[in-house]
């Protein structure tokens, strides 16, 4: 283990959830790899456990619009009594419109046990996850009245409306941060702004960070892919 920081925003980690991009499975093996860096609340797992399944039907449901062949019959009374070919073409994309549906009901049937697998956390991302999260660090009283004042002076992270929830986790993160290097991976405004391609920490919070790390520039990493994150993470 070493010194650095790795600062994953929940939306982060629902995006396992709702992306079929195989990145995503060598992803979980990283961040086991890379468990004692990871900084995580029991917020942010908290967080993850509240909504990973509305995510995941979503994404299911999203996915469903875009099944199916629209059914299509060409005019037979135009065939040729010779070749029928119209008839033919009828026929063919009958079988292919049969086929489609039996995949569609099985479809069902496979969302339907994978969220039930989410529903108990036994799905492989949970078990995974399930890792990282063991070592959740709860907070504090002391953090606890410093989010809420966070909140009620409208300081960043978080919004007004939303319940208490990035300012604990930020509070928390203040507390076990000291000048470490760090890496930021959310794609949450709150957090940061992103111009051309680069991302800038919100300066309320950048300051916070300085005066931690005794007046001098902190070392942080912008993110908002994880991909990207853990790659520039390891190239240093």
């Amino acid at each position: 283990m070493n010194n650095n920081l790795i600062f994953i925003d929940a939306n982060v980690y629902l995006r396992f959830y709702d992306s079929s991009g195989h990145k995503f499975k060598l992803l979980l093996k990283t961040l086991i790899e890379l468990n004692e860096n990871v900084f995580v609340t029991e917020q942010i797992c908290s967080e993850v456990q509240r909504n990973k399944l509305s995510v995941a039907m979503k994404s299911f449901l999203a996915n469903s619009k875009s099944l199916g062949i629209e059914k299509t019959t060409l005019p037979e009374h135009l065939d040729n009594e010779e070749d029928e070919n119209l008839k033919r073409w009828n026929d063919s994309r009958n079988n292919i419109i049969q086929e489609e549906n039996k995949l569609k009901k099985e479809y069902s049937k496979i969302v339907s046990s994978t969220l039930q697998s989410i529903m108990t956390s036994d799905d492989n991302v949970s078990k995974a996850l399930s890792t990282i999260f063991s070592s959740s660090q709860s907070a504090s009283a002391t953090e606890m009245v410093a989010a809420r004042l966070r909140k009620e002076l409208g300081n960043p992270p978080g919004k007004p409306s939303d319940p208490l929830g990035d300012q604990l986790t930020w509070e928390q993160f203040l507390t076990k941060y000291s000048a470490q290097e760090v890496w930021f991976i959310t794609a949450d405004r709150d957090y940061l702004t992103e111009y051309s391609g680069n991302y800038y920490l919100n300066p309320y919070l950048y300051n916070e960070l300085k005066i931690k790390s005794g007046n001098t520039s902190p070392k942080i990493h912008l993110f908002e892919s994880l991909v990207d994150a853990i790659n520039h993470y390891r190239d240093n």
